[in-house]
């Protein structure tokens, strides 16, 4: 009998130090170091009405961000998303390009999630980085990031910071554009399907929140 007790009793401080362990990785991952996965980018994105307002100039673009489950993805995105080169075939050099935010490039590649300062793919992140090919001729392979930020649907108006989200908040992908400290960003936000409804939240006229979150 006393066998028996001991085995149970072992079983069950077993069982409590799980369930403690796993209570303890709910509780941080849902705070600040809660970092996303593939699965959470998945779909279909486009520009907010705030970026399209302030630097797109060709408004009739079809300016999109489709990130797919195999890990592949296909845009169309406004030049100074991409680091573009000019070439001088007299000296050989290459220099930095400047398009203008009414150029329109098709890009398509490879993506994958990672944080700040990572040299490589991570499980689990809160950047998205996109790798692959502009089809407008140039057969060079180009690098280019969006940091998941706190959603404009949900925002105060006239606050310009965003944080990153925390676990099961909804989100944008930002481009940040020259100085980070600036604000100046280019944002893709979901694409809301004609099924979705949008809501104006309490007491603040200003504030679009979707219904349907993020994945979790």
């Amino acid at each position: 009998m006393k066998k028996i007790w001991n085995i149970l009793r072992v079983g069950l401080l077993l069982s409590l130090t799980l369930l403690t362990s796993s209570c303890f990785e709910d509780f941080f991952e849902s705070e600040e170091e809660y970092y996303f996965k593939m699965k959470h980018v998945h779909g279909e994105w486009v520009p907010t009405k705030n970026s399209i307002s302030r630097w797109l100039k060709n408004t009739e673009a079809d300016y999109h961000l489709t990130l797919r489950e195999d890990g592949t993805f296909s845009a169309r995105v406004p030049g100074p998303m991409l680091p573009l080169w000019n070439y001088n075939p007299e000296t050989s050099e290459r220099s930095p390009a400047t398009p203008e935010w009414s150029s329109v490039y098709s890009y398509e590649g490879n993506y994958y999630m990672t944080i700040q300062g990572a040299p490589s793919a991570l499980e689990k992140g809160d950047i998205v980085k996109l790798w692959g090919k502009i089809s407008e001729g140039n057969s060079t392979e180009l690098g280019t990031g969006l940091d998941l930020k706190t959603s404009e649907r949900s925002y105060i108006k006239g606050k310009k910071r965003r944080f990153r989200p925390k676990k099961g908040e909804d989100f944008d992908l930002i481009f940040f554009i020259g100085d980070p400290d600036s604000n100046d960003i280019f944002a893709f936000e979901r694409k809301i399907e004609s099924s979705e409804k949008i809501k104006t939240t309490p007491n603040n006229n200003s504030t679009l929140e979707k219904q349907s979150k993020s994945p979790e």
